[in-house]
């Protein structure tokens, strides 16, 4: 087998791997009338930070100029595209400091898929709740509205574990989701790959 080809990881890997980068997620979770189960996620009527919005629509228009970003990387256009580069980057901090960091929880992020999420939760939730959700994560990217529905609740009397399905979700929100999910996948099967070369070496 080549080396420099990784066996992508299957879905039950990902979702192992992603639970060491979701603990740094933080959550804000809220109960809504199950008639908001298909609302748009960033309808003003939802407890949203000031400038969650404005993130994303600047996140939207990020992913829709990658195009003109591989354009301009020519050997004549680079220093225009850097100095744009950088404007941008000073767009995205501006933007960033208006979105108050979502405050310490005894909700925990258990792991996360492009259809679902799991939750640790304080108290148990019957299935049919629909829940308006806010994921906060330490990269920029990460800052996600969405709305689920509990499909399943399990655990003691101290600690549950809600199983979610989104019901509402932006296609942006799911390709970031879809993003984190993939490279964290890639890194930890490069990491693998790398451990694995070291041994054998020593061996």
């Amino acid at each position: 087998m080549n080396p420099n080809i990784h066996r992508l990881p299957s879905a039950r890997e990902r979702r192992q791997l992603l639970r060491s980068q979701v603990s740094r997620t933080r959550v804000q979770c809220t109960l809504i009338a199950s008639d908001h189960v298909h609302a748009d996620p960033y309808d003003g009527s939802f407890q949203l930070a000031p400038g969650m919005e404005l993130l994303q629509m600047l996140a939207v228009i990020e992913s829709e100029q990658r195009h003109l970003g591989r354009v301009l990387n020519q050997e004549e256009s680079r220093p225009l595209l850097q100095y744009l580069q950088l404007l941008d980057k000073k767009i995205q901090l501006i933007a960033q400091a208006m979105v108050p960091e979502i405050p310490e929880s005894p909700i925990r992020l258990v792991n996360i898929s492009e259809g679902g999420l799991s939750l640790m939760h304080p108290s148990p939730l019957p299935v049919g709740t629909v829940l308006h959700l806010v994921l906060q994560g330490r990269e920029p990217a990460m800052l996600i509205s969405c709305i689920g529905e509990v499909v399943h609740c399990s655990g003691t009397d101290i600690q549950h574990i809600l199983g979610i399905r989104f019901t509402a979700l932006r296609e942006h929100d799911r390709q970031t989701i879809c993003r984190l999910v993939i490279r964290q996948g890639l890194d930890q099967a490069t990491k693998v790959h790398h451990n694995k070369a070291v041994r054998e070496k020593k061996s």
